[in-house]
């Protein structure tokens, strides 16, 4: 095992109801499984029924807090909190995620600040950060729309780099 991935943590953000992604759960679970990192998911409903990812977490933890900005920065927290010292966040439903994106999210946190999936609309697949800045999670955002591109503003004005990773159509 490659001694880098023993300090990083993968979360997983399950917002949808796991029955209407089995697939893409399935192809996200072979690209997980190619990865010796720690993995945790974040669940709206801890009761969802269990699929392909479920069986690769250590972890099943239910997301509390109401705003899914809240949700992202209490997640980040906990999971530095644990001394991981690379984590990064993945929704799990994004289509057309490869490995090399996962290796390039992580990998890049060798040198840079952050990595950033971000979606055509706004949004973000995919965070990575190599240390908890609270100050990035500044601003309360209600419009997930707005997320990557407030992320991107706060990371500039902290003067921290990122890693750019394509764009995902959903």
């Amino acid at each position: 095992m490659n001694p880098y991935f023993q300090q990083c943590c993968l979360m997983i953000f399950v917002r949808k109801t796991p029955n209407d992604l089995t697939i893409q759960h399935q192809e996200l679970a072979k690209i997980i499984a190619g990865f010796p990192i720690h993995v945790q998911l974040f669940y709206e409903d801890l009761n969802a029924k269990a699929d392909a990812i479920t069986s690769l977490s250590e972890e099943r933890i239910l997301l509390k807090s109401a705003s899914p900005y809240q949700q992202l920065t209490d997640a980040f927290h906990q999971a530095f909190e644990k001394g991981f010292r690379k984590v990064v966040m993945l929704e799990s439903e994004v289509a057309g995620l490869l490995p090399k994106h996962l290796e390039e999210a992580f990998f890049s946190l060798k040198i840079l600040e952050f990595s950033l999936g971000p979606r055509k609309n706004g949004g973000l697949y995919l965070l990575g950060m190599k240390q908890y800045e609270p100050l990035l999670f500044q601003d309360q955002l209600n419009n997930p729309e707005l997320l990557s591109k407030t992320l991107i503003r706060n990371m500039g004005v902290l003067k921290m780099a990122l890693y750019k990773l394509p764009f995902s159509e959903n």
